[in-house]
């Protein structure tokens, strides 16, 4: 029983749990922010790397449409 009444007197009370509380609320908000920015971050980074394949193909498909022009404009000369 001498263990029970050891555990309710170290257990926190009034401000001291009230401070407690709001310090845990504020370090799970922190590293919420924390995910949501890493996760933001790679986000931008996927889509920056899409535009730029995608930009990597119509580079080709332009390059293939000019040279297939180029053919038959010299077919008609």
């Amino acid at each position: 029983m001498a263990h029970e009444s050891d555990a309710s007197e170290t257990r926190i009370r009034g401000e001291a749990a009230w401070k407690a509380a709001l310090n845990a609320t504020e370090q799970r908000n922190a590293e919420a922010r924390r995910r949501a920015h890493v996760h933001q971050r790679s986000a931008l980074h996927a889509s920056a790397e899409r535009e730029r394949r995608m930009a990597q193909v119509e580079s080709a498909q332009l390059a293939d449409l000019n040279l297939k022009l180029a053919a038959r404009g010299g077919e008609h000369s």
